[in-house]
């Protein structure tokens, strides 16, 4: 190091074209039309290739929606996007299309049993979903599974578990047919299985919340069920003109007894005794038996009936074995209606329920919707008044018009539509 006997000005220069840009920390929230992805509901998404993974790549459908969300992300670190359809369906087992848009649409649709024919449907809407597989193996079928060497062991059948492969059916998502997108093993058939950690191990809590690609049907297999009436203070008992022959009704059912169940035992209560008969009884009709051979007395005061009946019941490992290809999936028909991309865009008019500083209005290939979104864009943005919108006119005002006075023409006369706010913002160019 030099040193100076006089005082003096030493100048030292630093190369600072290495630094890294800052990220803006603005939220956007935009609507996208896309190829796969939850439907209906705001999805937080921090980069393009997060938007890639979560709702696919862009196609020549629905390219202008996607490169709008797409182009923001560059240059900020976050947006909110809601995905609208028109007409797109999730595939399924059975090769019949269904439409689930997300998680509260699919246990609203489990609950009211309209998924009851399906075993496998893909998580979301749209074709990809016609390229995921689904192998269940169970200990019986381990050795000759397609995907057994990504288990490091059989399942055991004494606990009633067995495992479950996701794979990439036509090589649509990874690009080569038949690789493991996801697994789960040793789940349980049993409802109320748990983890060591004390957490849920059956196989339909397991896949619908773990699995990125398919929920569980409601589907199931038949089987019996185990039932038991009261017939209380409503009944009635007509004796027959042999003593022994007696018809009994429930005049009142709670939960009727059917004239197809199976009679297990009937038990007639007398109060300070009781007997039950698991013979002489038929069920003769519903909510009526008739006692052939069977003393009854008029002391009875109460009658309880155990029954089986048919039921649909869950799974067992003989049954629920095998491999599931999923198809019937689709794609949007067309580009997204007004009133679908006003829906999605709904989900960012409460300022409580989401944090966002720009509403990007949706691209429009016409003078009319372009109005519409533009000034529906700008009303919520006035209504929460902690954001503002943006928008570009519509695809035919700019895209092919070559003449300079033309294209400004047509895009004053659609700014010209546009109701006066300081919530929105537009520009002169289609954008994306």
């Amino acid at each position: 190091m030099a040193f100076s006997i006089s005082p003096a000005v030493e100048v030292t220069e630093k190369d600072l074209t290495l630094g890294v840009r800052g990220t803006a920390t603005t939220k956007a929230g935009g609507v996208i039309m896309a190829n796969w992805g939850p439907v209906g509901e705001r999805v937080l998404v921090s980069s393009e290739s997060e938007l890639v993974s979560v709702f696919g790549e862009p196609s020549t459908l629905n390219a202008p929606y996607w490169f709008q969300l797409a182009n923001f992300l560059a240059y900020s670190n976050g947006a909110e996007v809601v995905r609208a359809t028109n007409g797109a369906d999730n595939a399924t087992d059975t090769g019949v299309g269904v439409v689930i848009k997300n998680k509260d649409d699919y246990e609203s649709l489990i609950a009211g049993a309209t998924l009851d024919s399906y075993r496998f449907i893909a998580k979301y809407p749209g074709s990809l979903g016609n390229s995921v597989g689904v192998e269940v193996i169970t200990q019986t079928s381990f050795n000759t599974a397609a995907f057994k060497d990504a288990f490091d062991a059989a399942p055991v059948d004494a606990d009633g578990e067995f495992h479950i492969a996701v794979y990439d059916l036509n090589g649509d998502w990874t690009g080569t047919a038949g690789t493991l997108l996801e697994k789960f093993a040793n789940v349980a058939l049993s409802a109320g299985a748990l983890k060591e950690d004390g957490s849920s191990n059956y196989w339909r809590d397991i896949v619908n919340d773990g699995s990125q690609y398919v929920w569980v049907g409601g589907a199931t297999t038949t089987g019996t069920e185990a039932l038991s009436f009261n017939f209380g203070a409503t009944f009635t008992a007509v004796f027959g003109t042999d003593p022994t022959d007696t018809v009994i009704t429930d005049t009142a059912p709670v939960a009727g007894l059917l004239s197809t169940d199976t009679l297990v035992s009937v038990t007639l209560n007398y109060g300070t005794s009781s007997v039950t008969y698991t013979s002489g009884v038929t069920i003769t009709g519903n909510n009526e038996l008739t006692f052939a051979g069977v003393d009854v007395s008029a002391g009875l005061i109460g009658v309880t009936v155990n029954v089986t009946r048919g039921a649909l019941v869950d799974f067992d490992l003989t049954n629920i074995d095998g491999d599931f290809e999923l198809s019937g999936g689709s794609d949007d028909t067309g580009a997204a209606t007004l009133g679908s991309l006003q829906l999605a865009l709904d989900l960012f008019a409460n300022a409580e329920e989401v944090d966002v500083s720009i509403i990007v209005t949706p691209a429009s290939t016409s003078l009319s919707d372009a109005t519409s979104l533009t000034n529906y864009v700008a009303a919520i943005a006035e209504t929460r008044a902690d954001a503002v919108g943006t928008a570009s006119p519509y695809l035919g005002a700019v895209v092919g018009v070559v003449n300079d006075t033309t294209r400004s023409s047509l895009v004053k006369a659609w700014a010209d539509t546009i109701n006066s706010s300081s919530y929105m913002f537009l520009t002169n160019n289609w954008m994306p």
